[in-house]
């Protein structure tokens, strides 16, 4: 049976609030990050594990695994500065709900795109707490 595996946005955001709660200079295994958010499948943590630590969001070692085109994550380390920033771009639940909301309604989800609606969706914010 083959696994699909999507760009999962809820699993990302998960998988950076589980990596900023660790202790600093600690790393987990794959397993231990697994642990921590039971949500989702390992392949999906794995996945999302190597596209945030190719975007430059997270710190990861991999190995290289044999049978396999995959790379596999021998330790995962502290978040990047752009990974702290792109977390507090969607760290609040309702803020989260509707960055997704407008992702869905144009159809993307890169992160430069979450990135842009989160940013406006703070602008906004911003505004409305500044008016009288």
């Amino acid at each position: 049976m083959v696994n699909i595996v999507k760009l999962n946005l809820d699993c990302i955001r998960s998988i950076l609030i589980a990596i900023e709660e660790k202790p600093f200079n600690q790393t987990y295994t794959l397993d231990t990050l697994c642990g921590k958010i039971p949500t989702f499948s390992s392949d999906e943590i794995h996945y999302c594990c190597l596209i945030l630590d190719e975007a430059g969001f997270l710190n990861v070692i991999t190995v290289p695994l044999t049978r396999s085109n995959v790379l596999g994550i021998k330790s995962i380390g502290e978040l990047s500065f752009s990974g702290h920033e792109f977390l507090e771009s969607i760290r609040q639940e309702n803020h989260f709900l509707k960055v997704k909301s407008y992702c869905r309604k144009i159809g993307s989800y890169s992160f430069d795109c979450i990135l842009d609606i989160s940013k406006e969706l703070l602008r906004d914010s911003i505004r409305n707490a500044l008016l009288p």
